[in-house]
């Protein structure tokens, strides 16, 4: 960046300068095009503005090759202490060329040209950096006051004037960057944050690139309610999981799934797959449906049947064809439930460590080792907690030094952690993260590359509460499972829920979301991990950089 404070060097010599200049027929070509844009009627007029054009771009051509950066000694900038870049020494030395060649075209085309007429001739010579530089500036102060425009539109057309003087884009862009530096102070003295506000310009545009597709699982479907969903990854596509009915709890709530074909940007109608009958007078409520594609293997779908989380029973059917058609329903052994809410990991051998809880007597975490295509099944845990701590609903993480760690939807305000050591036989004491929780379901994923990727709601519950609302709904990333950075925000309004959701990311690298909204419907969302933008997360607070 240069400083307007160092742009001031003597030079001799300028003697060569006392002669017309020759102009080729190249500068020629394009004064005439630059003046035809004009469409002025008076030929003669046109031709005098012509050669003042000319005459202009030939002496600025032969100022800066006979005095290149070289031309000024290697110094010190003295705004920020460090040395002076080439292109700093090459302004330095364009600064110098006499003032006789700028006025002599200024001059010439207020004498010949409107105000706006002289504007479209300096706009050519700057290829229409004001109204490019002052549309970025709308776009990110979307409230920008007239008075502020005028003061940014006013700097930007000093720049525009003193740039015509340099010979190409770069110098060009350079001393329009120290006008801009003078808008951004003036911003700063009128209020507003500028670094704030370009932050948050610069995380909005990445966000968009990282959402790739959000869509809703169906338009209409046979319920009027829908909740915990759940996605895998199949040969075949996408399949996720719901269940949908009246209301929560009610015995008419079934489990049903959809389809995203390979290539197809549109998921089939829901498919009723799964209900609680028990026989012919007797009919529970299905709860949290849990997929999970076996690598080589079936699609798993883990389900629970009951009248209450406290009375549930775990149930499993399988597809062997990526979720066109399914098993009978195969009663889990006594005591076990599956994966509660958030799917299992496969272990190096294979088994699946299964994250789930109860809710019968009191809040409890626990695992659960599935081997042998999920038909032998063992326990581990309950993981120790103190009285205090109520935990449910554990999400995994495989860190980077092989522990595992499982974070827990709580009672306690915060996220709720444990971790392993070996494979998840045995597991450390619950203690809070530094991340809120509101009591509702997260989940979380191991990026391939090593990042940790959470999706939750972002909200501490109001003072003395255990409970808050569900939304906004965010995603954060972490390098290590502890420290968690700000990403997205998914959805933000104050009208409903938006709860649940349920992530992987597939062989191609995407992320893949699903999520309850409203609990009217499903809603989908796809993001490439690489694009994601972050920022610091302090003292639990969501950063204003950072939003839908």
């Amino acid at each position: 960046m240069i400083r307007c404070s160092f742009i001031v060097l003597l030079l001799a010599a300028t003697t060569a300068f006392a002669q017309a200049p020759q102009v080729d027929s190249a500068t020629e070509k394009k004064a005439s095009a630059w003046v035809a844009s004009l469409q002025l009627d008076n030929p003669e007029k046109a031709a005098q503005v012509t050669s003042l054009i000319a005459t202009h771009l030939t002496e600025v051509r032969d100022w800066n090759n006979t005095h290149p950066y070289s031309a000024v000694p290697a110094g010190i900038d003295p705004a920020t202490g460090k040395p002076l870049s080439n292109m700093d020494r090459q302004i330095i030395a364009v600064s110098a060329m006499p003032h006789s060649i700028h006025d002599s075209l200024m001059n010439g085309l207020r004498r010949e040209l409107t105000p706006d007429q002289v504007s479209a001739i300096l706009d050519k010579y700057t290829i229409g950096k004001v109204a490019f530089t002052l549309n970025g500036y709308k776009a990110i102060v979307p409230d920008l006051t007239p008075q502020e425009e005028a003061t940014i539109l006013a700097n930007l057309e000093q720049a525009r004037e003193q740039a015509i003087d340099y010979k190409n884009t770069k110098e060009i862009s350079a001393i329009f960057e120290i006008y801009k530096t003078k808008c951004e102070q003036y911003l700063n003295s009128n209020g507003r944050n500028w670094h704030m506000l370009f932050k948050t310009y610069v995380n909005s545009v990445k966000e968009k690139k990282a959402i790739l597709a959000s869509q809703f699982i169906y338009d209409t479907a046979p319920f009027p309610e829908c909740h915990a969903a759940t996605i895998a990854e199949t040969p075949t596509g996408l399949v996720t999981a719901f269940f949908g009915g009246t209301k929560e709890r009610n015995p008419d709530v079934c489990i049903y799934v959809s389809r995203k074909p390979q290539g197809s940007g549109k998921w089939t109608a829901p498919v009723n797959l799964a209900n609680g009958i028990q026989n012919a007078t007797l009919r529970y409520a299905c709860w949290n449906p849990v997929l999970y594609q076996v690598p080589g293997s079936d699609l798993l779908l883990f389900y629970k049947v009951g009248p209450s989380p406290a009375k549930w029973k775990g149930w499993l059917i399988r597809s062997k064809d990526g979720g066109i058609t399914w098993s009978k329903p195969w009663a889990l052994p006594e005591g076990f439930l599956g994966p509660i809410k958030d799917q299992p990991v496969a272990l190096s051998d294979g088994t699946l460590l299964c994250p789930t809880s109860t809710e019968g007597d009191g809040w409890k975490v626990h695992f659960e080792l599935a081997r042998k295509d999920a038909r032998k099944w063992e326990m581990a845990g309950p993981v120790p907690a103190a009285d205090s701590l109520r935990a449910i609903q554990p999400t995994i993480l495989l860190l980077k030094d092989g522990t595992i760690e499982a974070l827990c939807r709580s009672e306690n305000r915060a996220i709720l952690a444990t971790t392993s050591k070996d494979n998840g036989k045995t597991w450390s004491p619950l203690t809070p993260t530094t991340l809120p929780n509101n009591n509702s379901g997260i989940d979380a994923t191991t990026l391939a590359d090593g990042r940790q990727l959470l999706v939750y709601n972002h909200v501490l519950p109001p003072a003395g509460q255990t409970k808050g609302e569900r939304s906004p709904l965010n995603v954060s990333v972490s390098p290590d499972g502890v420290n968690w950075l700000a990403s997205l925000v998914l959805e933000d309004d104050h009208t409903g829920q938006y709860s649940y959701p349920s992530v992987i990311q597939s062989k191609d690298g995407k992320v893949h979301i699903v999520y309850t909204w409203h609990r009217k419907k499903i809603k989908y969302v796809e993001i490439d991990p690489s694009k994601l933008p972050t920022d610091k997360i302090e003292n639990g607070v969501w950063p204003d950089s950072i939003k839908k």
